[in-house]
């Protein structure tokens, strides 16, 4: 008679079981220890910038007062970083008050991350040198000139208008500059455009009178630049610096892919056109009602940048040419330049290095003397 076979397993197999669970085991410790060296270094390095604004139904989004972090681009590591002030009143820029005193002819400049200026340091920024400037060559009959910087990152032209008349305007300026980028400011001031019609943002739309109506963002919505995706995702962009630094480069990717999907319907484009032009114009129209002079700059391109293109800005320049409003398009002039030191960052390839910063202080001190003694 045959013995039944044994159920117990062999000590062989055992052993291999416990070694195969031992290395899974020291695989998950080795992984997990190198992910928090990894996330440590982001976090201390940094490697992810500081989020420097909050959420706004009416604005969109507006800076943090008092916040000072670092800034840099995710896309381009290395390239700068920078420790950026945001002042009392939730500005990119020095201290100012709601109060002027009459003491200095005060100048209010709008715009996007252009005119922010986080790439560098807040001394470097063209705004900052502008008002040096001014002061150091005074104009005859002003006795001093006060530059107050309102650009956000990310802002469009109808988020620069809404954020001048509701908190520009308590400064009383006397001259407001809407520093305009060609690369995408008519193709934003689209909500259809750049958010795919969602809501969640501030923004215009025109009427059936080729009126402007304003919508203020409905948070209720959700947020179109950072939908959820599910449990484990969000809590991860929430809680780790690493894992939102790699989510945020593959959704940069797609935005830019997606975004230029639909700025492939002709018909939105147009409407952008339309819906920019009333909003410059909207723009001039609060100024002057507020005794103040208005004027704009074309920012210039870089051609390095894939496609960089004159049609915008000269449609822009034919516009403003035609609605009689001062600017200046600094292209040719940045275009002439053969310095050692390039104006735009070799990677980021949008936003000004200090030499482009530099050039771009002359172009304001011009424009704002220009509005101020015409």
């Amino acid at each position: 008679m045959n013995a039944a076979p044994s159920l117990n397993p062999k000590p062989g197999s055992r052993n291999l079981r416990r070694t195969a669970l031992r290395l899974l085991l020291i695989s998950i410790v080795t992984i997990t220890l190198t992910l928090g060296m990894i996330e440590i270094v982001v976090r201390v390095a940094p490697l992810y910038p500081h989020i420097f604004y909050k959420y706004d139904p009416v604005f969109g989004w507006r800076h943090v007062p008092n916040m000072s972090g670092t800034y840099l681009y995710v896309t381009c590591l290395g390239e700068y970083s920078q420790t950026v002030p945001i002042n009392g009143l939730g500005l990119r820029d020095v201290e100012h008050t709601y109060d002027d005193f009459g003491v200095a002819s005060r100048v209010w400049i709008a715009g996007d991350s252009l005119a922010a200026g986080f790439e560098v340091s807040l001394e470097q920024t063209f705004f900052r040198q502008a008002e040096t400037r001014l002061n150091d060559n005074p104009v005859s009959g002003s006795v001093s000139f006060e530059v107050i910087n309102g650009g956000h990152q990310g802002y469009n032209t109808a988020q620069s208008v809404i954020l001048y008349e509701r908190e520009g305007i308590r400064y009383a300026p006397d001259v407001v500059i809407l520093m305009f980028e060609t690369a995408n400011d008519v193709t934003e001031n689209s909500h259809l455009l750049r958010y795919n019609g969602s809501t969640y943002y501030p923004y215009f739309e025109l009427d059936d009178e080729a009126e402007l109506v304003f919508h203020e963002g409905d948070p209720s919505q959700i947020d179109p630049r950072k939908p959820p995706v599910n449990i484990i995702h969000d809590n991860l962009y929430n809680l780790s610096f690493l894992y939102r630094l790699l989510y945020d480069r593959l959704s940069l990717i797609r935005g830019v892919m997606r975004f230029n999907e639909a700025t492939g319907q002709q018909s939105l484009v147009s409407q952008s056109y339309e819906i920019t032009a009333a909003l410059i114009r909207r723009f001039r129209q609060a100024v002057e009602a507020n005794g103040a002079r208005f004027g704009v700059i074309i920012a210039p391109l870089n051609w390095e940048r894939p496609g960089s293109n004159t049609a915008i800005w000269e449609w822009l320049a034919q516009f403003l040419t035609d609605e009689g409003i001062p600017f200046r398009n600094p292209q040719p002039l940045f275009d002439s330049v053969t310095s050692e030191e390039p104006l735009f960052y070799s990677c980021d390839k949008y936003h000004w290095r200090p030499a482009g910063h530099a050039l771009m202080a002359d172009v304001l001190a011009d424009l704002i003397v220009e509005i101020a003694t015409g």
